[in-house]
């Protein structure tokens, strides 16, 4: 893998680990209701505004960020009509 395609799966894992984070917060919710795409938009935002912050700061960005993230849910997730299976050759 180039140096690039090992970022942009470091910056996914970040992403992922804060919607976990956030999903387990406070009252559990599915980590599947926090939408990927606000997430990103989310860090995006704050990530400026950490420079030379204290860990206070930090602690409380992160806790409001989390809030953020948990304010518009997204609808559960349907269950599979089907069960997953292995297509078998035509």
């Amino acid at each position: 893998m180039a140096a690039a395609q090992w970022a942009y799966l470091a910056v996914h894992h970040a992403v992922r680990q804060f919607a976990h984070a956030a999903a387990a917060a406070g009252p559990t919710v599915d980590t599947d209701r926090l939408s990927y795409l606000r997430c990103v938009r989310i860090i995006r935002r704050s990530v400026l505004s950490q420079a030379g912050a204290t860990r206070t700061k930090l602690t409380r960005e992160w806790s409001e960020a989390a809030q953020e993230a948990r304010s518009r849910l997204l609808p559960p997730r349907a269950k599979r009509d089907c069960p997953r299976a292995i297509k078998k050759p035509l």
